[in-house]
């Protein structure tokens, strides 16, 4: 099991773009301090197209567990798990979240931030390579109307030295260019990833293009010079 930390904080004054989050440990465990919710909630599942591998994710009231299930090898199911903690930005949010089962909600908090499950979690291929990444909610603005995500790329693993199952199940490796992409739109036409946000009166863009395995930051305009 490769576990993942992740530090998320959540903006505090809506008139402010949220501040860049800083580069969690690559591996640590999830605090267990017997204060901290730990309740399940629901679960998202998709496929990864030219694989027959199938991605399912757990979401609880403190953590986020994406699980990548490969096809059988030898009677023995192939199987990766990480474990995506929430920071103490959100986890006040998240402690008391409740699912709506009729309706696929998720409510968050005493402000009561009613989310699907798939705006808390987004599964969206960003670097056009067909396998979905991940984009975990990390922060909420403008009682609502900015949501950022920090993004996770499904990412092949070629180490010799392990088994075959890493090649084939692969990893999530942090996007470090994209740790701040609020209400994301991805564009494989053009291979445009945009985050759009509210500061005051006004409405901000910031895009990334992916070109030759990177992402090249194309700047940011606001109001009418948005297209």
């Amino acid at each position: 099991m490769i576990v993942i930390a992740i530090v998320l904080s959540i903006k505090n004054h809506f008139d402010q773009k949220k501040e860049s989050l800083g580069t969690p440990p690559t591996t640590s465990a999830v605090p267990d301090t017997g204060e901290t919710s730990h309740e399940y909630l629901t679960s998202v599942t998709t496929s990864i197209p030219n694989s027959g591998d199938t991605l399912s994710i757990e979401l609880y009231t403190d953590s986020i567990v994406p699980t990548i299930h490969g096809p059988s090898t030898n009677g023995e199911a192939q199987m990766r798990q990480f474990n995506l903690a929430f920071g103490e930005g959100i986890t006040d949010l998240m402690s008391i979240a409740t699912y709506n089962e009729p309706t696929n909600t998720v409510t968050l908090g005493e402000d009561f931030i009613t989310l699907k499950p798939t705006d808390i979690v987004r599964i969206e291929d960003v670097n056009f390579d067909g396998r979905p990444d991940l984009g975990i909610l990390n922060g909420i603005g403008y009682g609502g109307v900015n949501l950022y995500y920090g993004y996770y790329l499904n990412t092949k693993v070629t180490d010799s030295s392990e088994s075959d199952t890493n090649e084939i199940l692969g990893d999530f490796i942090r996007e470090e260019n994209l740790q701040d992409v609020s209400n994301p739109f991805i564009d494989p036409q053009t291979k445009k990833i945009t985050s759009s946000f509210r500061s005051g009166p006004e409405w901000y863009s910031q895009s990334w293009k992916y070109e030759n395995g990177a992402f090249t930051d194309l700047g940011q305009v606001k109001g009418s010079e948005i297209n």
